[in-house]
């Protein structure tokens, strides 16, 4: 099991501040015209319990996609954060996204998918490899571009998952999954399970490869 101490909870503010004020905004959009233009980067999700499960996801998906009537203080406290990073404001931003996930279209952090896995997303952590929405769905970071996903995983991604130092991962799809390691194969030398969201799939079917993995980090010593 990890237990972040508090001078970890203090980098992992700085960093999640640090995605909201990207210095690589310009650079990222001039790169891929998918990124959508109005928006800053949004922070990842850390459960405040945080106990070495992460899960990948490839970016925030689009703003219908992630459309919420909580976006307004889910962007407060991001900004918040961003002004003055500390531990208390980082897990307020927690706190209030683990319901707003709940009725988010497509992840696994849903109340239907966190309920059939027995998902602890208190004790969780669910990561994008890219920090800025996109204008269409894409699950792969490379077909977005080589360049941004290289810049924001060296800028952002890796140093969280230093951090973070996960014991368990899973991919939210498996474009995600089959990114980290050409990102960092020191770290990760294969792809993590992932989710199977084939839609002509049953529930049962698209969850095999995940489903061991996050039986095994729930009976793991806490």
């Amino acid at each position: 099991m990890v237990k972040l101490k508090d001078t970890q909870w203090e980098n992992l503010a700085k960093l999640q501040a640090g995605i909201v004020t990207c210095p690589h905004l310009t650079a990222c959009r001039s790169e891929c015209p998918k990124l959508v233009r109005d928006e800053r980067p949004i922070p990842d999700f850390i459960g405040v319990d945080y106990a070495g499960l992460v899960i990948i996801a490839t970016n925030l998906g689009t703003k219908k996609a992630g459309k919420s009537n909580h976006d307004s203080e889910r962007r407060s406290l991001a900004d918040d954060l961003a002004k003055k990073p500390l531990i208390h404001r980082l897990k307020i931003l927690s706190k209030t996204l683990d319901p707003i996930m709940l009725n988010w279209q497509s992840t696994l952090t849903n109340q239907k998918w966190r309920n059939e896995l027995s998902l602890p997303v208190p004790r969780l952590a669910a990561i994008n490899l890219i920090k800025c929405r996109t204008t269409a769905p894409d699950n792969d970071p490379f077909s977005m571009s080589k360049s941004v996903a290289h810049r924001c995983f060296e800028t952002h991604t890796k140093p969280l998952l230093a951090i973070l130092n996960p014991t368990h991962a899973i991919g939210q799809w498996k474009g995600a999954a089959n990114a980290l390691p050409r990102l960092w194969p020191d770290r990760f030398p294969a792809a993590p399970p992932s989710f199977n969201g084939k839609r002509d799939l049953r529930d049962g079917q698209k969850t095999t490869a995940i489903l061991p993995v996050i039986d095994a980090f729930n009976v793991a010593p806490k």
